[in-house]
């Protein structure tokens, strides 16, 4: 009798542990799919994929930030990309100009875009006419990637 009272206990025990138990992810913190959902859903830019690129910047002139939502650098010029994106959204003769970006992770809609576009190290910004879906994009110069750099070069760049 007291080894059934036992295995009833113990049952009862794993059924709540089981029931209020938080699902283990494999992941390390920045990695979870919570934290990557909040990474792409702040992007103010156009969110570029394999199904909507030659749609969205046909006859465009591009500026596209190509990232990793676990990326430490990307993380810390994603505010400054942010008010780029905003600035030409709200600039009123910009119909011409699509602020981009394009995650890698995300597959297979950006992973295949950043292998279609080599794309070596994260971050990378590619500008330039779109056309021919996006053969003659030139990478982004090295520099300081703050919003005022990005906003001079766009103004130069993106005519």
């Amino acid at each position: 009798m007291q080894h059934i009272i036992q295995r009833l206990f113990l049952f009862v025990i794993l059924a709540c542990c089981t029931k209020y138990a938080i699902p283990y992810t494999y992941e390390p913190p920045g990695r979870d799919p919570v934290s990557i959902d909040n990474v792409r859903s702040s992007e103010e830019a156009v969110q570029l994929t394999t199904a909507n690129f030659d749609e969205l910047t046909k006859g465009k002139i591009i500026f596209v930030k190509i990232y990793s939502p676990y990326c430490p650098h990307c993380k810390e010029i994603a505010g400054d990309w942010n008010k780029l994106a905003k600035y030409y959204q709200e600039l009123p003769d910009s119909d011409d100009i699509l602020i981009g970006s394009i995650d890698c992770t995300d597959s297979p809609k950006g992973k295949d875009l950043c292998a279609k576009f080599k794309v070596l190290g994260l971050p990378t910004f590619l500008y330039g006419d779109a056309s021919f879906g996006g053969v003659y994009l030139e990478e982004y110069p090295r520099g300081d990637k703050t919003f005022e750099e990005f906003k001079s070069f766009a103004a130069e760049a993106l005519v």
